[in-house]
């Protein structure tokens, strides 16, 4: 390919450039894009088709001649500067091997010719119409072979004006000598079609002709159809007025084209009436002419501008969007960001036509750069409004790493319009997006969400999207891994909004069986019991509770168990009391109490200073794998293997006779392992304590680690009415040091006793049905 282009340019001209591609053939020009080595600059490079001009001009005088009127017009138009004449980089001056560089085109209006509407025919026209004012007026040059195929554009569809090889000087203010004594229908003469009858019939003649033959292009921009339809000068009817021939089209073009091929040329308008006229005066052309001059404009009259587009996009044609229109918005976007959030709007309505392909290239990769932006943030809020078109026409392979930063960036901003924006748009996005990316990523960032904003709203429609997310993760993980910090947002906004989005996310989700109980059931239960929720939420998850217990139930074939007899309770709870088995349960119940833990909210109670490790008697643990510790029940350490235990387990018959405390439904039965009178609170513990600090082992003489009063002891089996000790109760650590103490036998001595209600007497508890995650 390079050596084909080398001899047909020559070695002087090829030389400079790369990447020669075919664009379309014109005449007999081949026309091709290029790049020049040096510059980088893109080019068109020109050639003429030697094979084809030698099979259709057999005459070797007619081609020297057609040949050597293309290297003088390419002369002429090198010489000239203007937005609309085709600009002349590099000429190779040889007939044999005819050859030149321009600035880069991209089509030619006769391949267009058809595809265009009245807007895309005035815009092209009307640039034309500037391009031969400048001719006229400031060059003194009339062009004399106007025609579709001289007439090219470039990708933003800007009029590049070519073949000058008639174009001759005006003399004084109109008259032109046309180049030729004898008009012929021949390839070195202006095409028939689209000529003045002066010119046809070489009568004296002025530069309007000109205006003749834009009209002719003008008109069959706006049908699609050639108005003078002659091969040959006999079919010219000189006579006739072309207009008589024209219908089916608007006043405003009516009134121009009646003007412009009148016969007698002196009547005709010259091209600053024609630029005038009420053909280029509507809203459109009006805006795509703000938009040629956009350069000069202050950035205040620029953002009032951009703002009103976007009102009046969808009114173009898709190729003047995709050509004129989106390109200068990118660029403005581009020089100055702070534009972006008026255009990108623009941007999106004039691209929701193209295709997936033709919208990745023509449009997101070019502002791919504004995905990550977040300041302003009236950029993102942009980018999520129009969500659903940038999804739908991406290719999918960009998404994750251009489109899902929008809503990440979002999620993690500090701005509330952003969020909501966000989380109005997020389940578009959950439908694209695949599980991973969902679990790894969007999942921890809408919980990070909830637990960060403050407003409640905003924590709804997020769980509201945790919910939906539900449906492409995994349930049993979330539960494990997430489920705390969305109780933890709970207990930040008790609202009803709040608890109605969980009691869909928890109605949602689906997990093992022990993990719901262990987790979810917990959760429901204190939406419930809280005052903030409404009735029909607290029935919606009551019903759903009910059907999860039932559905454990169903799993572990409950309702088949059988009651214990009681020496398998006392072989059971012996085999469970072991220390190895103690310490593997203690291990365990740690492990769950620190990763998820729902409690009853109290006031801690004082704890003496050599007590063992705190055991949070507060707390209520959801793991129901194994035997758990009561809570707001003494621990009171490891009993001897010898003894048995029912702890835990009902009893028909409840007993008062034993030295027992009952603290509730699970401690109804007397204890087989509490049989011998004890001196001390610790039920399970054969030595005498001395001391309230129940998990130390060493005998002491005071009631309370901080006091340095000596006590007697401290009974809690005491069947004399107490006054103030409640093993639930909410009273306070000053409270309970400071009790009434009373002297009660106790075998061999006598012991203080604080006051406290009867043994057998029910006692208080607090009236919270909160629950506090650690």
């Amino acid at each position: 390919m390079k050596r084909f282009f080398s001899a047909l340019l020559g070695s002087g001209i090829s030389a400079n450039y790369d990447n020669v591609n075919p664009i379309f053939t014109i005449g007999y020009w081949k026309v091709h894009s290029a790049v020049n080595k040096t510059t980088h600059d893109r080019v068109s490079l020109w050639l003429i088709d030697q094979e084809k001009i030698t099979a259709e001009i057999q005459d070797q005088a007619v081609r020297d001649k057609y040949l050597s009127g293309s290297l003088a017009g390419i002369q002429k138009l090198r010489k000239l500067r203007h937005p609309h004449l085709l600009k002349i980089l590099e000429v190779q001056e040889s007939t044999s091997s005819l050859g030149f560089a321009s600035e880069p085109i991209s089509s030619s209006l006769q391949t267009l010719i058809g595809s265009l509407n009245g807007d895309d025919a005035s815009y092209i026209c009307f640039q034309l119409a500037d391009a031969m004012q400048f001719l006229h007026n400031n060059a003194k040059m009339a062009h004399l072979g106007i025609s579709p195929e001289a007439i090219f554009l470039d990708e933003n569809l800007s009029v590049k004006l070519f073949n000058f090889d008639w174009s001759v000087p005006i003399n004084g203010t109109k008259d032109i000598n046309l180049p030729f004594t004898q008009y012929f229908t021949e390839i070195t003469y202006p095409p028939l079609p689209y000529s003045s009858p002066e010119v046809v019939q070489c009568r004296q003649s002025t530069c309007l002709a000109d205006v003749f033959s834009f009209a002719l292009v003008f008109y069959e921009c706006i049908s699609g159809k050639p108005l003078l339809l002659c091969k040959d000068k006999r079919e010219y009817d000189i006579g006739r007025n072309p207009i008589l021939s024209i219908s089916g089209i608007g006043t405003n073009y009516m009134n121009l084209f009646r003007g412009c091929l009148n016969i007698d040329a002196s009547t005709r308008p010259d091209f600053t009436n024609i630029l005038e006229s009420e053909a280029f005066a509507t809203m459109q052309m009006k805006i795509l002419r703000y938009l040629d001059m956009i350069i000069a404009k202050d950035p205040k009259d620029k953002f009032v501008f951009f703002k009103n587009l976007a009102k009046t996009i969808d009114q173009f044609s898709p190729m003047m969007n995709r050509c004129r229109i989106l390109p200068l918005l990118i660029s403005e976007s581009k020089a100055d960001i702070r534009f972006a959030p008026v255009l990108l709007g623009s941007i999106f309505n004039a691209s929701a036509k193209f295709t997936v392909s033709e919208f990745t290239d023509s449009v997101f990769k070019q502002i791919a750069f504004l995905m990550k932006v977040t300041d302003p943030p009236q950029v993102s809020i942009a980018l999520l409004q129009n969500l659903p078109l940038i999804l739908d026409k991406t290719d999918s392979k960009l998404h994750a790493e251009n489109v899902y930063p929008i809503i990440f960036n979002a999620l993690q901003s500090n701005n509330d319009v952003l969020q909501k924006e966000c989380l109005k748009k997020l389940p578009l996005v959950v439908e694209k997006m695949n599980e991973t990316s969902i679990q790894t990523g969007l999942l921890p960032k809408l919980v990070e969400l909830i637990t960060a904003v403050q407003e409640p709203a905003i924590v709804s429609s997020a769980i509201n999207c945790i919910t939906i997310c539900l449906g492409k993760s995994d349930n049993e993980n979330f539960l494990r891994t997430q489920l705390t910090k969305v109780y933890e947002a709970w207990r930040k906004h008790q609202s009803a909004s709040v608890a109605s989005a969980i009691c869909a996310m928890i109605e949602k989700v689906k997990a093992s069986h022990k993990t719901m109980m262990n987790r979810a059931v917990p959760f429901a239960a204190d939406v419930i019991s809280n005052s903030a929720t409404e009735a029909y939420v607290q029935k919606r998850l009551c019903n759903w509770m009910l059907s999860t217990i039932n559905a454990y139930k169903q799993a572990g074939k409950l309702d088949e168990a059988q009651e214990p007899e009681q020496i398998a309770l006392d072989n059971l709870a012996a085999k469970t009391s072991t220390p190895s088995k103690f310490e593997d349960y203690s291990k365990n119940s740690a492990n769950s109490l620190a990763s998820f833990n729902f409690g009853f909210d109290s006031t801690p109670s004082a704890t003496p200073q050599n007590s063992q490790p705190k055991n949070d008697n507060l707390s209520f643990n959801t793991d129901f794998s194994s035997p758990q510790p009561k809570k707001n029940t003494a621990d009171f350490g490891t009993p001897q293997t010898k003894q048995s235990s029912n702890a835990g387990f009902p009893s028909p018959q409840p007993s008062t006779k034993q030295n027992t405390t009952d603290f509730g439904a699970f401690n109804a039965q007397p204890k087989s392992f509490n049989q011998q009178p004890k001196n001390d609170f610790n039920a399970f513990n054969q030595q005498p304590k001395n001391d309230f600090a129940v998990f130390n082992q060493q005998p002491k003489n005071d009631f309370n680690a901080f006091n340095q009063q000596p006590k007697n002891d401290f009974n809690a089996f005491n069947q004399q009415q107490k006054n103030d000790f409640q093993p639930f109760g909410q009273q306070s650590p000053q409270q309970q040091m400071n009790r009434p103490m009373r002297t009660v036998p106790q075998g061999n001595g006598m012991q203080l006793s604080p006051q406290g209600p009867p043994r057998n007497q029910p006692q208080s508890s607090s009236n919270n049905n909160t629950f506090n995650l650690f």
